[in-house]
């Protein structure tokens, strides 16, 4: 899956330069600048199977702890470096998404903490359509993005005991697997400037990640779901 993905993005590329430079108007300095853009919103998130071992953990305990965070939806941020072509616009994008949980107790006797969090790093080959009117001020863009996303789930978890002692322990698994993104959104443009809004779905391809507590089981998560955003733009 890895090579035919690659094969893919590079066809992609390919085709696109091929269709700008083959475009009477490529030579032309208003299709051939460069811009960025940068974009937050809300991202889905996959956690149930994190969810239920903690909660089943939590069943064992001695202590009444709580889950005082439960996975919130963060707003995600993105960045994209752009080509706007005749036909095409097309760049590289990196997006950064996160959230977590906590457990948590304390008492007259010491406190216990234990938090996760996950996160995600994406990088990205973006590709979005031309308006057929270029100098209408609201425009609908189409977009398609491919990459890599780098996966991290780490753990903290904290004891303190007062007039006892402080125990620390962490871990922490990561996983790269493949992406793709496709959306629609609208675009107002005002003097080299452009806002837009717009909604995605954003599929990361299967992966299993193997953690072992005391017998090993698959851990399936990620950020696959819709996504929202709102974002502003510049051309150079």
């Amino acid at each position: 899956m890895q090579v035919s993905l690659k094969l893919i993005v590079f066809a992609i590329l390919f085709l696109c330069l091929l269709t700008e430079l083959k475009s009477k108007d490529s030579l032309n300095l208003r299709y051939n600048t460069w811009g960025i853009e940068l974009q937050s919103g809300f991202a889905a998130h996959d956690v149930k199977v994190i969810q239920n071992a903690r909660d089943k953990a939590l069943k064992e305990f001695e202590f009444p702890a709580k889950v005082t965070d439960d996975y919130p939806n963060i707003p995600y941020i993105q960045g994209e470096l752009l080509h706007y072509g005749k036909i095409f616009d097309f760049g590289f994008s990196f997006s950064y998404v996160t959230t977590g949980s906590r457990v948590h107790y304390a008492d007259y006797s010491g406190e216990y903490k234990f938090d996760d969090f996950l996160s995600n790093y994406e990088y990205g080959l973006v590709l979005k359509t031309r308006s057929a009117n270029e100098y209408a001020p609201f425009r609908i863009q189409a977009w398609g993005e491919l990459g890599i996303s780098s996966l991290k789930y780490r753990t903290e978890e904290i004891l303190k005991v007062n007039n006892s002692g402080f125990t620390k322990s962490t871990a922490e698994i990561k996983n790269t697997v493949n992406y793709i993104e496709l959306g629609a959104r609208t675009n107002y443009y005002y003097n080299g400037f452009y806002f837009n809004c717009g909604v995605s779905y954003f599929a990361e391809f299967s992966h299993e990640i193997h953690f072992i507590i005391e017998d090993p089981y698959d851990l399936n998560f990620g950020f696959s779901g819709v996504r929202a955003h709102l974002g502003v733009g510049y051309k150079f």
